[in-house]
């Protein structure tokens, strides 16, 4: 595959942090099919086969494959920067009719104002669930558990949310990531314009 790095995280032979050990690649023109993604991510392990930073231009060889539900090149063989270029983040409204995986591995934007649902695992795991439209609550908090309501409210809200990640596996990180200016943040917090990578 050709394309543009729009996204590094390669601990770059340094001890383990938690990094990804990869990085994505996106097509800057895109195949035209907005049922199909545009970027990959590139499995090249703790020993980079070479260094890439975001805006090159490279080329990769290795083998596709599915590691948990991300479709990614492992087994690299042959990296190689052909120069720089950039790639335009592509707009995401929420809710979504179907799932995120047009966008797996491709740089996005949500434009509309997304609300901190739920920060339990922020501290932990350095994860944040997203949401548009608000805050999501239980449907069983509003409908009774079964009922068409409660099912429709409870798939509703699978299409208006994701989980916005610090991009490494490290646990219990330091500092921890999306701390606002107060220096805390809660649930009902709001961000505009939210800009990042799709994984799985």
């Amino acid at each position: 595959v050709e394309g543009i790095v729009v996204g590094d995280f390669r601990n770059n032979g340094e001890s383990d942090n938690g990094d990804l050990y990869g990085f994505y690649v996106q097509d800057p023109e895109g195949d035209g099919d907005p049922a199909t993604s545009d970027g990959i991510f590139v499995y090249d392990g703790s020993s980079p086969a070479v260094d890439v930073n975001v805006g090159d231009a490279v080329r990769v060889r290795g083998t596709v494959d599915e590691y948990n539900e991300l479709t990614e090149i492992t087994s690299v063989s042959l990296v190689l920067t052909c120069g720089t270029g950039s790639v335009e983040a592509t707009p995401v409204d929420l809710p979504i009719p179907d799932d995120l995986e047009p966008y797996e591995g491709m740089l996005v934007t949500f434009p509309e104002e997304l609300t901190a649902s739920q920060n339990y695992f922020q501290g932990r795991y350095g994860q944040v669930t997203m949401s548009s439209e608000g805050r999501m609550f239980q449907p069983t908090n509003i409908y009774r558990p079964d009922t068409n309501e409660a099912l429709t409210l409870a798939a509703d809200n699978w299409r208006r949310m994701f989980v916005l990640d610090d991009g490494t596996t490290a646990q219990n990180p330091d500092p921890i990531p999306y701390i606002g200016l107060d220096n805390t943040l809660r649930a009902g917090d709001t961000v505009v314009g939210l800009t990042g990578l799709v994984d799985y």
